[in-house]
């Protein structure tokens, strides 16, 4: 895309007011071969373009929009209404966390602590957080240890399917836990062969889990097409069958983990 190429579509698409009064933005999709409107959670609208969109191309693109005028706004509408409320936590003792589908109950502890840890009680867990961390970093150090425990688990499951993608040796991607923010359970980086999950996943049963890393593993055989074209769904199926229900089921499901809030303190 020519420089400023971006900037003039956005400015034609704004001057066209087809989408007043939503939230929306304009985005260069490397792997996009033509224009995609879509909806993300919350009712933010991404009109995304590929890389060859140049300034002349605004009206075929006011066109586009117009055309999914009806559809942006049943969809907006949806997606705003079922937009969840992230929980809160109080930092406090008893508070409740779930790692990999296990319950887990916030014990902050004093003497000899050091780093952030999980202990058996019973039939659940005790997350042993220390008292000093808590008060100088908040839930920081809960995040990071959403993501060092989701390091260990990509780490040892990770091997079961790169085999079976034909994903070794060089084609071998690199595997992170991050933060990704409140859209996106995980993502593929092509420029860089990376996958990336978000921490937040990994409150979640393990098979939901295991579909979000296949899910980009997939992406990361680099099936042509569009993103999750027929190419990408074929091999979708090929390696999970049951990848639609489980998406759905993360949909669901999804809407309840821990994103980082925590409750204001009074006075």
């Amino acid at each position: 895309m020519v420089v400023n190429a971006r900037a003039l579509l956005t400015d034609a698409l704004t001057s066209s007011g087809l989408l007043d009064g939503y939230d929306w933005s304009l985005e260069v999709r490397p792997r996009r071969r033509s224009v995609g409107v879509t909806v993300e959670p919350g009712g933010r609208v991404v009109i995304a373009v590929p890389p060859t969109a140049r300034a002349e191309h605004a009206s075929r693109l006011i066109e586009i929009v117009a055309s999914n005028a009806q559809w942006l706004s049943t969809h907006v509408a949806k997606s705003c209404a079922s937009v969840p409320t992230p929980p809160e936590v109080s930092l406090n003792d008893g508070d409740g966390f779930s790692l990999l589908g296990n319950s887990h109950s916030l014990r902050l502890v004093d003497a000899g602590s050091v780093s952030t840890e999980r202990r058996p009680c019973y039939t659940s867990w005790y997350l042993n957080v220390p008292r000093r961390k808590v008060a100088a970093h908040g839930a920081r150090p809960i995040i990071e240890w959403y993501m060092t425990e989701g390091t260990r688990w990509v780490e040892a499951q990770a091997p079961r399917w790169l085999p079976r993608l034909d994903l070794t040796g060089d084609k071998t991607p690199e595997l992170r836990v991050v933060d990704l923010g409140k859209r996106r359970w995980g993502v593929y980086r092509p420029n860089h062969h990376r996958v990336e999950l978000h921490w937040t996943l990994f409150q979640l049963p393990p098979d939901l889990v295991e579909h979000v890393l296949v899910h980009e593993l997939v992406h990361a055989t680099r099936p042509g097409g569009s993103a999750h074209g027929p190419e990408w769904r074929k091999r979708m199926t090929a390696f999970m069958p049951r990848w639609q229900h489980l998406r759905k089921e993360l949909d669901d499901r999804g809407r309840s983990v821990w994103t980082g809030a925590v409750q204001q303190r009074q006075g």
